[in-house]
């Protein structure tokens, strides 16, 4: 999990042109962590 949001933290820190891709990062990441059952955030997420 943490492999996953240190790539995600890079890909975000990155300098960007258009401020889509952020947003389009965050719903991935979302979606991705939604779709595992075993995520503890989960819960959290929905809540």
């Amino acid at each position: 999990m943490s492999a996953s949001l240190n790539m995600w933290h890079a890909m975000r820190s990155a300098p960007q042109t258009d401020s889509g891709g952020s947003m389009a990062m965050d719903s991935i990441r979302l979606s991705t962590s939604l779709r595992r059952p075993t995520q503890p955030s989960r819960s959290t997420i929905e809540a």
